[in-house]
């Protein structure tokens, strides 16, 4: 009898299905689909639960150079077939923003859950910065990015 194994009661993400052999539902076309049209907005509407934040998170994963050699998440997957595709992954620097995990009872409670999330993006992306020639008031701003702001 072959055992299933339940892995989170939290959504896994793109990497943690791939890395485990996890049951996953390819994806990845949609991101042929987005890239191609140009689209200046996209709107991701789809009912809760129906894995919007997995869609985004397989973006993020696709793009991000914090997956440089690790073409190994995407082969065998739709987006893998074309050469054009394959030369585009971790091109490009990817802020993932999600407000999924901001539940709080209280105004105060959401602005810190806020603050961290931002915080936490930006110490992501400081040394990054710091490679970049940003004027004096760019780099105050950045400075001043913490949890007590």
């Amino acid at each position: 009898m072959k055992r299933s194994r339940i892995v989170s009661t939290r959504e896994p993400n793109f990497l943690t299905l791939r890395q485990e052999n996890l049951f996953y539902i390819d994806k990845t076309k949609f991101i042929k689909d987005w890239w191609i049209g140009h689209n200046r907005v996209t709107l991701i509407t789809r009912p809760r639960r129906f894995g919007k934040t997995l869609m985004l998170d397989t973006i993020k994963t696709f793009f991000s150079q914090q997956f440089t050699n690790r073409s190994d998440l995407f082969e065998g997957l739709a987006i893998w077939e074309d050469e054009k595709f394959r030369k585009l992954q971790v091109t490009l620097p990817v802020i993932f923003l999600s407000f999924a995990n901001i539940k709080s009872e209280t105004y105060e409670e959401s602005i810190s859950k806020f603050k961290e999330l931002f915080v936490n993006i930006y110490d992501e992306f400081r040394s990054q910065l710091q490679n970049i020639n940003l004027s004096m008031t760019e780099n105050e701003h950045i400075s001043s990015v913490h949890k007590s702001m």
